[in-house]
């Protein structure tokens, strides 16, 4: 029996049934697709709103002077403690030398003072010894004028001796006392060395900050001081990048932040080199918007305000500096964080904390 051409399906129906089922496979290929991106972007927030930063510090000086020497160039590479600039040390030299002189002074005084005291002292002990047997032979001849064995003029005589030699021994006292004070009790004695050496000491930090040195390990930036130019203390001379820690300002929508934790880890890529990709570990959330610190921040309780996605910043710390590809603060990268890190290490110290809970039980229970 043969097949009559109402049997037989069309070619343009068959052709529509083809069309329609290949539309809604790859509907629903892409209808997967877009689920699996929106699920792998809830877990994994990105941002191209990032730059690199570092810690810098300006190089200034501490003391005024005039530039000898200009030990460095722009981008060289130094470590800490390497010579930067050196400042005329003719002054502070003189100066020292003045402070060292003037505290050896202080102690020679203190010596001459002391010798002072000394020999008032001594005279004091004299004097008084003298003025003990001339008190004692005023008494003997006083007993005596009155027996009748020795003249009265006598006894006036040694009177008169035994008065004067008492008005020396007062003087001789005064002395002494005066001495005592100009040298002073032991506290102030040694108050005074004390402040002509810390006047020595400052003389000698003075000198050695003639010599300004690499605070650090990093690269000079934006030199334009010359020999012969003459600095103020606090002027700043030029830039010190430290190569020690390098981090990612990177700036989320807020709406992206809800899931982010310190201590996740981070994919940085940076702009410069396309190609490269870097690891890296959340840091810091910050307290506050990026535009709240701004010189216009958003109003949000102004009639006029228009609402507007804001960026949170998040710190990112780098890894170590590779020098196939080194870091430069300022440059622009994106950067994902992948929440799933967090989870995962969530999950081990909560399976770690069960654990040591059911071994602490068991050893309980062995005791027992």
């Amino acid at each position: 029996m043969s097949n009559t051409p109402a049997d037989t399906p069309h070619p343009n129906r068959l052709r529509q049934i083809a069309s329609v089922f290949i539309a809604l496979v790859i509907g629903g290929f892409l209808v997967f697709g877009a689920y699996l991106y929106w699920v792998y972007h809830r877990e994994h927030p990105t941002t191209d709103d990032g730059s690199i930063g570092a810690n810098y510090v300006w190089v200034s000086p501490r003391i005024d002077g005039q530039v000898i020497e200009v030990a460095v160039v722009d981008n060289q590479a130094v470590k800490r403690g390497d010579p930067l600039v050196r400042l005329d040390p003719t002054a502070y030299a003189a100066k020292l030398t003045e402070a060292t002189s003037a505290a050896k002074l202080v102690r020679q005084d203190i010596l001459v003072q002391q010798a002072t005291v000394d020999a008032a002292a001594a005279k004091v002990d004299e004097q008084q010894a003298l003025t003990d047997d001339a008190k004692q032979q005023a008494e003997r001849i006083a007993e005596l004028v009155k027996r009748g064995d020795e003249p009265a003029l006598k006894g006036i005589e040694l009177e008169d001796e035994f008065k004067a030699a008492q008005a020396t021994l007062e003087d001789m006292k005064a002395e002494l006392v005066v001495a005592q004070r100009q040298l002073g009790p032991p506290d102030i004695q040694q108050a005074r060395i004390d402040k002509a050496e810390a006047a020595v000491v400052a003389a000698q930090a003075e000198l050695d900050w003639t010599e300004l040195t690499a605070p650090a390990d990093g690269w000079i930036a934006r030199v334009m001081l010359r020999d012969g130019d003459v600095v103020q203390s606090a002027d700043d001379l030029f830039v010190l990048v430290e190569a020690g820690e390098w981090w990612v300002q990177a700036n989320f929508k807020e709406t992206d932040i809800a899931g982010i934790e310190p201590g996740m880890n981070a994919r940085v890529r940076i702009d410069s080199y396309p190609h490269r990709t870097f690891t890296a570990t959340v840091e810091s959330i910050g307290p506050a918007s990026a535009a709240s610190f701004s010189l216009l921040p958003a109003q949000n309780t102004t009639g006029n305000w228009v609402k507007v996605t804001q960026r949170i910043p998040v710190r990112v710390r780098l890894a170590d500096l590779d020098p196939a590809a080194p870091y430069r603060i300022g440059m622009s990268a994106t950067v994902t964080v992948d929440l799933e890190s967090g989870k995962s290490a969530s999950s081990s110290a909560d399976s770690a904390g069960t654990t040591g809970a059911a071994g602490d039980s068991g050893s309980s229970a062995s005791s027992d």
